[in-house]
Formats: structure tokens, sequence, C-alpha cells
């Protein structure tokens, strides 16, 4: 698969296929740690994977928010119909971390920095 959100993110599968194989691994200690768009990733791991104990979300953004901010919102029927196309065809199901939060069952903490931006510390706000 072509390097994409898409194939980083179903990637993961990969990555808990090969922590099955392994017999020095605790399915018990599994924690996973994620900035950024990484911090996505490991919520939506967290999610589909039932062995993930703990998370750390770190600089957790909204992919929705951030589609938003890159396509012209003019308020139309058209500027909305490209953001929700843009999101569809893009994304892989359930990706956006207010959507996938209440569905993580591992213990998550949840951080931002004093210099957080706006849009990155509401999204958070939204999944804590």
């Amino acid at each position: 698969m072509p390097p994409s959100l898409r194939a980083w993110l179903y990637d993961l599968q990969a990555l808990f296929e090969w922590l099955d194989e392994r017999g020095d691994v605790d399915r018990q200690k599994i924690a996973l740690f994620g900035t950024s768009l990484g911090s996505v990733a490991a919520m939506w791991a967290a999610r589909m994977h039932a062995d993930v104990r703990a998370v750390v979300f770190e600089h957790l953004p909204s992919l929705r928010d951030m589609l938003r901010e890159n396509v012209a919102d003019d308020g139309s029927a058209l500027s909305a119909y490209t953001v929700g196309m843009m999101e569809f065809a893009g994304l892989p199901e359930d990706m956006e971390p207010a959507d996938n939060a209440p569905r993580v069952g591992a213990k998550a903490l949840f951080l931002a920095a004093e210099n957080e931006n706006a849009r990155d510390r509401q999204a958070l706000l939204r999944a804590y």
C-alpha cells in the first residue's frame, strides 16, 4: 500500500499481529503513546485492540477541524459537500478522536502544552 494516512493507520494491525507472535510480550502491559497525528492513531488502535491497557494522547488534533481549516468554508452547500466528501473519502471509518474516545477501554492521559493552538486544545477537550 502506498504511504498515506490510511495506510499508516492500517499498518497498526501488523504491529499488533507482530506483538501477538512474540513470546516475550506481556499482553497485560501494552501501552501506547502518541503525539499530534500519532495520538489520533494511538486512540484508533486502543479502540480496536482490547489488549491496550493505557494510552497517552499529546497534542490530540481533530482531523475534521484540520480538514475544515484547509477547505474554504463560505457557508455554501458546495463547501459543506466538499468537506463531507473529503472527510468520507480520505479517512478510515470512526477516525475522529471525539467519536473514538468513548470507545477506548484503556486508561488514558490527555496532555496539552501551554502554547497548544486553540483548535487542538478544543479537540482534546471534546475527546476528553
